[in-house]
């Protein structure tokens, strides 16, 4: 399933299945001729590995690049049983076991920075730098209108408009109408991996459990806070708030909405192969 002209996708040096934390995750690699320290992006609820389609080309041309489906998400495995986002942080430490990586740079987005804020907690010896995007310290962040939150989170039938109604939040209506192509090869993804309904549900439950409040202090890594300041579904207050209790973050609000890394990719991958030195 090719990706539109718009993205700049190369093809994965390594795609594979990776036992990880008594689950199976669907891993895709890149850049693997960099000696560098490798980077795994995280994903948000209900994303796969499609999130990081702006970001794959500019961070493989300087390092290894890792993406993967979360648990219940794209091609990992989806138990039934419940998930916390101390569970998807331990998964990511099973993935870097599977895969013969000791230490890595973390980027999450969304729920996703949920579970890179607690992996640094739980696996701080596994960690360089972190990279927290459009996410926040969880139910004592700033939250959104409650109208937001129920449209992220109700799901009916037809996946299609699901993927499409996210999207009108996620970024401005001259976005989705300049990517429209964008959005439909979004769609056909999501459509050829569909997500079940519990699955979804889990990674809900999960995230809306998340209090990183006391734990953030215990974060020691260099840490870069990223968000878009017209973001209605993770409110871009919440980027000075995680600044103020990471103890090593500096925080940049950017133009753009959820999906700030999509709209205004260019800076924020200038800022990340800035910030991700070894």
């Amino acid at each position: 399933m090719n990706a539109p002209p718009s993205i700049t996708l190369p093809p994965p040096d390594d795609e594979r299945w990776v036992p990880a934390n008594g689950i199976r995750l669907h891993a895709l690699r890149y850049g693997l001729q960099h000696d560098a320290t490798p980077v795994v992006l995280i994903g948000g609820l209900g994303s796969d590995t499609t999130l990081w389609v702006f970001q794959v080309a500019a961070l493989a041309a300087q390092r290894p690049v890792v993406t993967f489906d979360n648990r219940g998400a794209g091609r990992s495995d989806k138990p039934r049983s419940p998930y916390s986002i101390a569970l998807l942080a331990d998964d990511v430490a099973g993935l870097l076991n599977g895969l013969g990586i000791d230490r890595a740079h973390i980027v999450g987005a969304s729920m996703g920075g949920f579970v890179a804020q607690a992996f640094a907690v739980q696996h701080p010896g596994r960690l360089d730098r972190l990279s927290l995007l459009c996410t926040s310290v969880g139910l004592r962040g700033v939250l959104p209108d409650p109208s937001v939150f129920a449209a992220m989170v109700h799901r009916d039938g037809d996946v299609a408009a699901h993927v499409r109604r996210a999207y009108r939040l996620f970024a401005s209506a001259a976005w989705n109408e300049a990517h429209a192509d964008v959005i439909a090869w979004f769609v056909q993804r999501r459509l050829a991996q569909p997500m079940p309904g519990y699955a979804y549900q889990r990674q809900v439950e999960a995230a809306s459990a998340f209090d990183g409040w006391a734990d953030a202090a215990r974060i020691v890594a260099p840490t870069l806070v990223l968000h878009g300041q017209d973001d209605t579904v993770v409110p871009a207050a919440n980027a000075a708030l995680l600044a103020e209790c990471v103890p090593h973050a500096t925080a940049r609000v950017l133009p753009g909405g959820h999906v700030f890394f999509m709209e205004y990719a260019e800076a924020v991958n200038e800022a990340l192969v800035a910030f991700l030195q070894d």
